[in-house]
């Protein structure tokens, strides 16, 4: 049996499993609690599809895992491919467009958001993250969080969160080991603002997981992806190709099991068994 031991205050995980931060770090619960590098927003999804693909590192049946040249011939890592291959792609995924200031270190974030239509799979379960990342924000707005900076009592993109993998298994499982799904409630007896920050970790967890369990087929090789795609790159501004079909309301609701809320308009839809329905519509008399 193989074990793996990370420093305290982090438990002792068995066989192949090993628990991850997002923002890279292991040392303790606070180390876990924001994202400050420039990258880790994609740099969290893009580690979650290389666990799926290189389960055992270089090591894995995989041969990219191993590294190889990129488009311009120069030998990359298989972790530096996938970040080339997932930035500026299509008109929702990671779009030059999207970039933000991270609140505390200025350095610049590539956040989801929706610039139009899919152009193709990838793409649309990125404008999927974009809607999971709206109902996060709305469904967390006003809650009592905790965190250890008054200005920082926030449930958004920044919000770092712990997940464990098992590489026997390929399971991936959000939460750190000692909470999985950041489920514990102590019996209770858990501050409810501290439960609180745990589902807006769970939430942003939940969003970079389905985005990469989605598409983790499609980067197997990201050098092949880039190369039948390379039409697909930097057209987010490009409103020739990325527009709306139909112009919305404005979200102000957010529908639909925990781990797969969808934005809605209440101007003129909606909530109803879990499903987002037009108001007057033959399923608003069905479902509600």
């Amino acid at each position: 049996m193989k074990t793996i031991t990370f420093l305290a205050p982090l438990v002792t995980l068995t066989y192949a499993e090993t628990e991850y931060c997002s923002n890279g770090l292991l040392s303790d619960d606070q180390s876990c609690d924001e994202e400050s590098d420039g990258l880790r927003h994609i740099g969290q999804s893009r580690n979650m599809i290389a666990l799926i693909n290189c389960p055992e590192d270089a090591n894995s049946a995989n041969p990219v895992c191993k590294g190889r040249k990129d488009v311009n011939g120069k030998k990359r890592t298989y972790d530096q491919l996938l970040l080339q291959s997932l930035k500026n792609y299509g008109c929702n995924c990671f779009s030059i467009n999207k970039k933000v200031a991270h609140p505390m270190s200025g350095k610049p974030h590539w956040l989801p958001g929706s610039n139009g239509e899919p152009v193709d799979e990838f793409d649309a379960h990125c404008k999927i993250m974009s809607k999971r990342y709206t109902c996060m924000k709305l469904d967390f707005y006003g809650m009592d969080l905790h965190h250890v900076l008054e200005n920082r009592r926030v449930c958004d993109f920044f919000q770092g969160y712990s997940f464990t993998h098992d590489s026997q298994t390929g399971e991936i499982v959000c939460g750190p080991a000692s909470n999985p799904n950041y489920a514990n409630t102590n019996n209770g007896k858990m501050p409810k603002a501290i439960y609180n920050m745990n589902q807006c970790r769970l939430a942003r967890c939940e969003m970079d997981l389905e985005l990469a369990r989605a598409v983790a087929p499609l980067f197997v090789d990201p050098v092949e992806f880039m190369l039948g795609n390379e039409s697909n790159y930097g057209i987010s501004g490009d409103y020739s190709v990325c527009s709306f079909a139909v112009n919305g309301d404005g979200a102000d609701d957010c529908c639909g099991f925990p781990e797969a809320r969808n934005p809605f308009s209440t101007l003129s839809k909606r909530c109803c068994d879990n499903s987002i329905v037009a108001i007057g519509s033959y399923e608003e008399d069905l479902l509600c």
